[in-house]
């Protein structure tokens, strides 16, 4: 775990992060006895993200650990929340950009946007929250009855930013050039498509490299 993940950890358990009720008895997913592959995929997640240099913060919840993630997408800060269910073997991705926020008077507008294009977006679920003032894009990463892998979680938070990302490009142009709400959704969609249609022909880094073995 890295240092800024231990220095967030011992200061979240200081102030209000310690899930010990006031029965006394702690109810920390990692300290119960629980099937080996949760442990191991929360094991094998943090020790990707260390590896790679992808900084976190976790937070131990009563249902699970959550983990924290910011990164940039093309200058834009994102932030990312994993929550790894202990009894559900799903990971829940959640990513928003917390420095764009859309002002009230273009709530209507994101709402119709993420609403349009949900139909046709499949690997996320957008939506507006209108307490926050942020459009916001989920997906989920199954395990159940098997080891978590540290590369899909990592795929699922690109695939939220880039979408996010799109939706949040269409907005100012909706507001910055008076661009059509429809034409904007026909934009999101075919850029959805193509998205589409180009991971259908990216062979995984790991299929080449067992290609690569075969041959030799």
């Amino acid at each position: 775990m890295n240092d800024q993940a231990n220095e967030e950890t011992a200061t979240a358990q200081e102030t209000g992060g310690d899930m010990t009720p006031r029965s006394g008895v702690d109810i920390n997913p990692l300290d119960i006895l629980l099937r080996a592959s949760y442990r191991n995929s929360v094991n094998a997640l943090m020790g990707y993200f260390d590896s790679h240099g992808i900084p976190y913060i976790p937070r131990c919840e009563e249902l699970g650990m959550c983990l924290m993630v910011h990164s940039d997408i093309s200058r834009w800060q994102t932030s990312t929340r994993i929550r790894l269910g202990a009894w559900t073997g799903m990971a829940a991705v959640y990513t928003w950009m917390p420095h764009f926020l859309v002002e009230s008077q273009c709530a209507w507008k994101a709402k119709r946007l993420v609403e349009a294009v949900n139909s046709h977006c499949e690997f996320a679920e957008l939506g507006y929250d209108a307490v926050t003032k942020h459009v916001y894009a989920r997906t989920q990463v199954w395990y159940a009855d098997a080891d978590l892998r540290p590369r899909d979680v990592e795929s699922a938070m690109h695939a939220t930013g880039a979408v996010l990302l799109r939706i949040l490009r269409e907005l100012f142009e909706i507001s910055a050039y008076r661009k059509r709400i429809e034409d904007s959704v026909e934009a999101l969609v075919r850029w959805l498509r193509e998205e589409e249609m180009r991971a259908m022909v990216e062979v995984p880094e790991a299929e080449i490299e067992a290609v690569d073995d075969v041959a030799m």
